[in-house]
């Protein structure tokens, strides 16, 4: 989905070996970025 990255305030990467490292922090691990969802939803 091309907006994934926009909906999350830190995007995803690969490291040098091309993996991509699953995030560590508490839930998924990710934090929303609000406003991108807001912009993305219908009214």
């Amino acid at each position: 989905m091309p907006y994934i990255e926009e909906i999350i305030e830190k995007p995803f990467s690969l490291d040098p070996d091309g993996l991509l490292h699953m995030p560590t922090g508490p839930g998924l691990g990710i934090t929303l970025n609000r406003e991108a969802i807001a912009r993305f939803s219908p009214s």
